[in-house]
């Protein structure tokens, strides 16, 4: 993902996530900061319908990792409902 479709998508999570007073923004659960972060990578969540096999290649959640700048917390969020994965990325891990 280049630097304008990490802020195009940034900016998407900021209008979607009202911060204190009416701000736009996305406070940090843990450190209480509004600074973040767009992975260089995008990952999936492969989902498991069985707890007792493991299920690779099957159903998964495309989401867009966010990384607090200041304490390094890690968010997911699913990228379809934030406009989805820039064209040219693939729609699962990256190797």
């Amino acid at each position: 993902m280049n630097e304008h479709e990490k802020e195009q998508l940034l900016m998407r999570l900021s209008g979607r996530i009202g911060g204190p007073d009416g701000e736009q923004g996305h406070e940090c659960p843990i450190c209480r900061t509004f600074d973040w972060v767009i992975a260089d990578d995008l990952s999936t969540i492969q989902l498991q319908p069985n707890l007792n096999m493991l299920n690779l290649g099957g159903p998964a959640i495309p989401v867009i990792i966010i990384i607090c700048k200041k304490c390094g917390f890690v968010a997911l969020h699913a990228s379809k409902i934030l406009g989805g994965f820039p064209k040219d990325a693939p729609p699962g891990p990256t190797p």
